[in-house]
């Protein structure tokens, strides 16, 4: 089955190129196709920690080809959602694509996740360390931690999954801890009991709890960080959230964390996409007065993509298998 999965996803890549992915507003019934970096390299991360090398080495060289069309335009180390030479965001679209107003920065999401699949030097990654020190968010009554762009005329956001993902890196090449890396770990501990009621404020970007406890999962238990110590919260915030309904790849999404941290699950037979996203984008969340609009279905848009969710089955597929 694993590798009619690489399979599907090389041929999707390969018969749909820049168009692997979709974002849809069902409010609207907006749908586009979509070419977004973080499909590419989250699918390539995913796999690449249980599928062996040599049954990766050609859906990787597929997809490490693309990746130097969302560098930054200037040749920084960081990455964009979108490409970026030349300049295409918001692809196949009549509005936002004509608008720099709707042009992303560059963001620590996608640029972790390149650097954990191009598997690049330690010192483009201790460099990358240096130049995140720079780009910080001011929490209300706490100390900073990493904001989630790499930009200069915005608001400044967080997000639990954007932040895990970074931490994932830097653990991944054993960068020394800051001061900022300390204060991101303090945040994501104390926000782990909140994901549930206030999965938006936390994560804007992905919105879900299941996806959100998820990315925890990767981080715990991979390797021994300074979140160590709420393994057990985890687990117990994960059966909660299984306690209400999910559309089936969110519940995939669950299971394969609890199999991750050691559990043994009874077998799934729905692998639905149906009513599944990975991510999430909120026009008006960084206006403080719209905040309340912007988490409504009504005014945000969402990707998924079909490789992304192959690459989620066949995770889950593993874990189940061993």
């Amino acid at each position: 089955m694993l590798e009619r999965i690489i399979l599907e996803i090389e041929k999707e890549i390969h018969q749909n190129p820049f168009q692997w992915a979709r974002r849809f507003t069902p409010f609207w019934h907006y749908n586009r196709k979509d070419n977004n970096l973080f499909s590419l390299a989250s699918t390539l991360f995913i796999l690449q920690n249980f599928v062996p090398n040599e049954n990766l080495q050609n859906l990787k060289k597929i997809i490490l080809n693309y990746y130097p069309y969302y560098k930054n335009k200037d040749g920084r180390i960081t990455y964009n959602f979108y490409p970026t030479k030349p300049s295409k965001h918001f692809p196949h679209g009549y509005v936002m694509q004509y608008s720099d107003h709707f042009r992303l920065p560059d963001d620590i999401d996608d640029t972790a996740l390149v650097h954990l699949t191009q598997n690049s030097p330690k010192a483009e990654v201790e460099e990358l360390h240096q130049l995140c020190q720079n780009f910080l968010h001011q929490l209300p009554n706490r100390e900073p931690v990493y904001c989630t762009w790499f930009g200069k005329n915005m608001p400044t956001e967080t997000d639990l999954c954007a932040l895990l993902n970074l931490m994932y890196l830097f653990n991944q090449y054993q960068i020394p801890y800051s001061k900022i890396d300390i204060n991101t770990y303090n945040y994501l501990a104390e926000q782990i009991t909140n994901v549930l009621r206030q999965p938006f404020q936390l994560a804007r970007h992905y919105a879900h709890p299941a996806l959100i406890l998820y990315h925890y999962t990767r981080l715990i238990s991979k390797f021994s960080t300074p979140l160590d110590h709420i393994r057990t919260t985890l687990l117990q915030e994960i059966h909660k959230t299984l306690e209400t309904p999910h559309p089936p790849m969110f519940r995939i999404l669950l299971e394969t964390s609890l199999m991750k941290l050691g559990e043994t699950r009874p077998p799934l037979n729905d692998f639905s996409d149906k009513d599944f996203y990975t991510f999430i984008g909120a026009p008006l969340a960084p206006f403080p007065s719209l905040f309340k609009w912007a988490s409504l279905p009504a005014y945000q848009m969402f990707w998924t993509s079909k490789i992304h969710n192959f690459a989620l089955i066949a995770e889950y597929q593993y874990y189940r298998d061993a």
